[in-house]
């Protein structure tokens, strides 16, 4: 009797570890400061026995479990790496000011990083792979709405998630 109810307790937990989900994570934009945000969630959700498959310039500091992280390696690292505060604010107020962000300046930034994250090799293997997936992550605003598009690849519900708070301009 024992052997059996310990056999039945084995059985649900293998059960439970085969529940995670596989989810894909597409994030090619290389701002840390969004990527932090978003790496506590993706660890989280790996933490909770989830599979995570991200594509991002960012991988995580140390191994996590159920974690594939692929890389994807824009123009924009360059010059973000080099950027003093001056010349981002410089180059976001070029525009219509919103909020002392220049939209446009943004959009038009964003645009082309998503569209050289097309190009990459890596992009190209995962739209062109058979790779099954239950979620796909991705940060689709501000001229990342491309992103969107692995959803729909991929037959998954799509998450956005928003890197920073409230912003009016947004909401207009």
């Amino acid at each position: 009797m024992k052997g059996s109810f310990l056999l039945s307790v084995v059985l649900l937990q293998a059960l439970g570890c085969g529940l995670g989900a596989r989810i894909l994570v597409v994030l090619p934009f290389p701002a840390r400061s969004h990527f932090f945000f978003l790496s506590a969630i993706l660890k989280a959700l790996s933490q909770k026995g989830h599979n995570i498959v991200e594509y991002s310039p960012f991988p995580p500091s140390k191994p996590l479990p159920n974690y594939t992280h692929v890389e994807v390696h824009t123009f924009l690292e360059d010059l973000v790496n080099d950027w003093s505060f001056e010349e981002f604010e410089e180059m976001a107020q070029k525009d219509q000011p919103v909020v002392g962000l220049g939209f446009m300046s943004i959009w038009n930034i964003s645009s082309a990083v998503c569209a050289e994250a097309f190009q990459h090799e890596n992009f190209k293997k995962l739209i062109n792979s058979n790779e099954k997936f239950d979620l796909v992550i991705t940060e689709s605003s501000f001229g990342q709405e491309s992103m969107l598009v692995f959803g729909h690849r991929f037959s998954a519900p799509t998450v956005t998630l928003q890197t920073f708070s409230t912003w009016s301009g947004i909401n207009k």
